[in-house]
């Protein structure tokens, strides 16, 4: 029935400190996943995705902190703006 998961050592897509840092994301794509799909294999296809994120105000870039806390690997971020003093209220990057 597959109600425990058991992965050799080998075939985890990612290693141990990866498994530490992202184990609650792993812990819940395991909730959501049928039975006999490998968990680890969704972050692994995180950690190797590409994302752009265009702008990096307000939204921008409270996005940009939960891709990079969900672990996207790889981010570029392009904004042409220059920062003003009265948007830091609001912009964490």
């Amino acid at each position: 029935m597959k109600l425990i998961e058991f992965y050799p050592q080998n075939t985890i897509p990612i290693t141990n400190i990866q498994i530490e840092r992202f184990s609650i994301n792993i812990e819940f794509f395991n909730s959501k996943l049928p039975l006999g799909m490998n968990k680890y294999e969704i972050q692994n296809t995180l950690l190797d995705s590409s994302v752009v994120v265009l702008g990096c105000g307000g939204l921008g870039s409270h996005i940009i902190l939960e891709l990079a806390a969900i672990g996207i690997g790889n981010l570029t971020i392009v904004d042409f703006d220059e920062i003003e003093l009265s948007n830091l209220n609001r912009q964490i990057l």
